[in-house]
């Protein structure tokens, strides 16, 4: 199984000079979500390139926007199987991005992020969970406890 993380892939570009890095540097200097578009076109075009059968997709979709491009692109080429839905509370979810040391996980980017969080990617969560593709994993332990019960789910 190999991992593909969206906002690594969106990072990476951010760095070149494609059409799109300006767009995704805007966004995510704001805490933003990245146009559907431009991430479902990136992450596809790793998806192919990896040719990995099963992946796990980390970050995506974050919004309902996401979810309908996803299907509109990638259904065919890589479709659901689980969604991994790590709950934690807020105040864990902070101290987890300050502590990565990313320059962007200002205080209000940080803000930012969990309203999103909250107004877009929820939603989502419930939507797919009507589905019976959501399996929920307990993100208060560490972080060990929890990447054996991503790895069990």
């Amino acid at each position: 199984m190999r991992h593909l993380s969206a906002g690594e892939i969106l990072r990476n570009e951010m760095k070149t000079q494609s059409p799109y890095s300006k767009i995704i540097r805007n966004v995510l200097d704001k805490g933003g979500i990245v146009p559907a578009e431009i991430t479902t076109a990136l992450l596809k075009q790793e998806i192919l390139r990896v040719g990995c059968p099963q992946l796990v997709i980390d970050g995506f979709p974050r919004n309902m926007d996401n979810l309908r491009c996803w299907k509109n692109e990638m259904t065919g080429v890589c479709d659901i199987g689980k969604v991994v839905f790590i709950e934690c509370s807020e105040e864990e979810m902070g101290r987890r991005l300050r502590c990565r040391g990313r320059e962007d996980d200002t205080d209000a980017v940080i803000r930012n992020r969990l309203e999103g969080f909250r107004q877009e990617t929820l939603p989502v969560v419930a939507h797919l969970d009507n589905t019976g593709v959501v399996v929920r994993v307990d993100g208060n332990r560490s972080k060990d406890e929890v990447f054996a019960s991503i790895k069990s789910a």
